[in-house]
């Protein structure tokens, strides 16, 4: 049957996780932060009591959330600022050797 058909050998499967490609501004304080939005989201998703402890615990994963967005912005504005830093760098050591 092989001889018949044409196949195509994938070869070993690898996991999404090692080959994701991540920001490169992300770090692990970030990582940790995001964790705790998703534990938090995930409390305020699962809970089946009162409405006013709801409400309370949807509070703190929105006020986590919100810490998270903040830090994540202040840290691709930092890369961002390094970034052009070195490329202004770059282009005036270029000048002085011309």
């Amino acid at each position: 049957m092989d001889n018949v058909l044409d196949y195509k050998d994938l070869g070993q499967s690898t996991h999404k996780r090692k080959r994701r490609n991540t920001k490169p501004c992300w770090n692990n304080e970030l990582r940790n932060l995001l964790r705790e939005v998703n534990i938090a989201e995930k409390d305020y998703l699962r809970y089946q009591g009162d409405r006013r402890t709801k409400t309370k615990r949807r509070e703190i994963f929105k006020i986590k959330r919100r810490q998270f967005d903040k830090r994540l912005r202040q840290e691709e504005r930092k890369y961002t600022a390094q970034r052009l830093n070195r490329i202004n760098q770059s282009g005036q050591s270029k000048r002085m050797l011309a």
